[in-house]
């Protein structure tokens, strides 16, 4: 297979500033780049003072060695000779050589892959791409948008042209055999150019969509942009502006300083638990500011005591945001109830014309009620994996996560799964998840669903609380034969506390494989927790088909879940082992699974 790269063409005229720059190399080349260059004239009967002329030497100088002017004038007493016509003649060979490195893009990536397939002699061709709106052309005929596979081929050589809006052309020639399957896939370069962008003050930042670069020589693809350039205690301006392909647009930006001023803050939490592990231990109060300042936070109780302060670090950017763990000066947990927060903030003083200070008062409470603990994440729903418990959550949360687990197939080899989750926990109403997992056939794609909800517990002498509640949940394969439709309708039942807990969970499913069935399953489980780690096991035994009279179905499912709740982290994880044991047959199951919390 041979790659034609397509030539480049000329890039138009524009009205603009412009040099052609080197992407590959230092801003200090690209430096050099950008200055004229004119060469003195060499007069080799006269001896006189020598004056370097030439700004692409002083460039060069100027970049290594900053201490030397800008501009050398009368360097020493001597005469031109052959030895220095050659290094300047190599100089602009150099200089000559970087600008004409400059205009050739980079390549694009190629994968051809073949493989024998009967076809009577003929041969077939898949042609893919990266960005997928690319087109294109064999022999000069054109086959729309990518992907396309053409069967039925003579065996013989094709000139292929991919393209797309906003990238170079890629032509590549393919030699295809009889009876053979090509797959040919192509990363296209994308057409670039290059903003120069210079701002009156230090530490200035340019926003493109949405990734921010520092000031200075930044690439973009080619066309108009929409652009924001800010720098912390100044005003913000917003500029259109275009890039051209190869070449740079400059662009001189002056900001205007602002006045100190500040939003309204506000809490994270209103309500939390010291003691919980993650985020949900601690409350954030959040506020924004647009000049220079320094604020101090202090924590009274209820009868006005001053029982925490601390000093904040000089603001350096827009985003403030302070943690309070709901402890005191010495680190010790306070007692449950109300606290206030009063933040003073004092703004430098030439960020105001009329000098002022700012004052808040925000409230927090304090409540060891509100548990927070590590739980199983190997089903749609948080808990034991076999076996859903009744405690009603403790706290709003929500959560995005994705998991890794390995099944046996019938001959015990394992199979590959990921799966990416959603659950939404409302406190002391419900529980709600979402999970969508990927199997290993092509195109295998499940949807589980689960909706929890429990009512009051019930106070028990010694042994915590009783708390029934209601679970309904859904496997359904949106593609391929993995599993088979399903649907759990069960009443999960928890007595003790959620440090340790026994959890029965009797359930009612229909299943849909080849046929309808009716099915009765009984559910255990057992939990032993921290305010970091956790352990719970779980069972689960299920029945026949009762349309054909009540019987035990195996296997008996076994499940353990190890699970953690970092500190000051807003993550939980969960590592999750399952045995299937039948008569004749042994299944396993094993996941690695993470969520983060979204709502802080």
């Amino acid at each position: 297979m041979t790659v034609l790269p397509r030539p480049a063409r000329a890039a138009p005229r524009l009205a603009v500033k412009t040099v052609l720059p080197t992407p590959p190399l230092p801003e200090a080349i690209g430096r050099i780049m950008a200055t004229r260059v004119s060469f003195p004239t060499v007069r080799p009967a006269r001896r006189r003072p020598t004056y370097c002329h030439s700004s692409a030497c002083s460039a060069i100088l100027q970049v290594f060695f900053p201490s030397i002017p800008g501009r050398l004038e009368r360097v020493s007493q001597m005469r031109y000779s052959k030895g220095m016509k050659h290094y300047l003649l190599l100089l602009a060979g150099l200089v000559g050589g970087i600008l004409a490195y400059a205009g050739v893009p980079g390549q694009p990536l190629i994968e051809i892959t073949t493989t024998s397939l009967a076809q009577d002699g003929k041969a077939s061709l898949v042609v893919s791409s990266a960005p997928t709106v690319a087109t294109v052309q064999i022999n000069r005929h054109h086959y729309g948008l990518l992907p396309v596979e053409l069967k039925n081929l003579t065996p013989e050589r094709y000139a292929l042209i991919i393209s797309a809006p906003g990238y170079h052309d890629c032509a590549v020639d393919l030699s295809l055999a009889a009876d053979t399957r090509t797959e040919l896939y192509v990363e296209l370069v994308q057409k670039t150019g290059y903003l120069q962008v210079s701002v009156n003050v230090p530490n200035a930042t340019v926003r493109v969509g949405q990734t921010e670069y520092p000031a200075g020589l930044i690439e973009l693809s080619v066309g108009q942009h929409d652009i924001s350039v800010r720098a912390f205690g100044y005003a913000s301006r917003e500029l259109e502006v275009l890039v051209p392909l190869n070449l740079i647009n400059y662009l001189a930006v002056d900001l205007e300083a602002v006045e100190f001023s500040l939003t309204t803050p506000l809490l994270s939490r209103g309500s939390f638990n010291p003691r919980n592990a993650g985020l949900q231990g601690t409350t954030i109060l959040s506020y924004e500011v647009t000049n220079r300042g320094l604020a101090s936070y202090q924590v009274f109780d209820a009868a006005g005591e001053l029982r925490y302060a601390e000093t904040g670090t000089p603001f350096a950017t827009w985003q403030q945001d302070w943690y309070w763990n709901g402890r005191d000066q010495a680190g010790t947990i306070l007692p449950d109830g109300l606290y206030t927060i009063k933040v003073i903030v004092q703004p430098d003083a030439d960020t105001l014309t009329n000098y002022q200070t700012f004052e808040y008062a925000l409230e927090a409470r304090l409540d060891s009620s509100l548990l927070v603990l590590p739980q199983g994440l190997s089903t749609v729903l948080p808990g034991p994996a076999l076996a859903y418990g009744a405690f009603l959550p403790a706290a709003d949360s929500l959560y995005w996560g994705i998991g890794l687990l390995a099944r046996s197939d019938s001959s015990g080899l394992p199979q590959l799964y990921a799966s990416l989750k959603g659950n939404l926990a409302l406190r002391r109403l419900f529980d709600l998840g979402l999970v969508c997992e990927v199997g290993p056939d092509s195109g295998a794609l499940i949807l589980r669903g689960g909706l929890r909800a429990g009512l009051p517990a019930a106070s028990l002498p010694l042994l915590g609380s009783f708390s029934p509640g209601a679970a309904l949940s859904f496997d359904l394969p949106v593609a391929g034969d993995t599993e088979a439709l399903r649907i759990r309708l069960g009443l999960p039942l928890s007595l003790g506390t959620p440090f340790l807990f026994l959890q029965l969970a009797p359930e009612f499913s229909f299943r849909y494989d080849d046929g309808p069935a009716w099915q009765l399953s009984a559910a255990a489980a057992i939990g032993l927790s921290g305010y970091n780690l956790a352990a719970q096991l779980s069972a689960r035994l299920s029945s026949a088909d009762l349309a054909g009279g009540f019987s035990l179905q195996w296997p008996m499912q076994l499940a353990l879940d190890l699970n953690l709740l970092p500190p000051g982290l807003p993550l939980r994880a969960s590592l999750n082992g399952q045995l299937g044991l039948g008569a004749s047959q042994l299944s396993w199951q094993a996941g690695l699974y993470f969520e983060v919390e979204a709502l802080r």
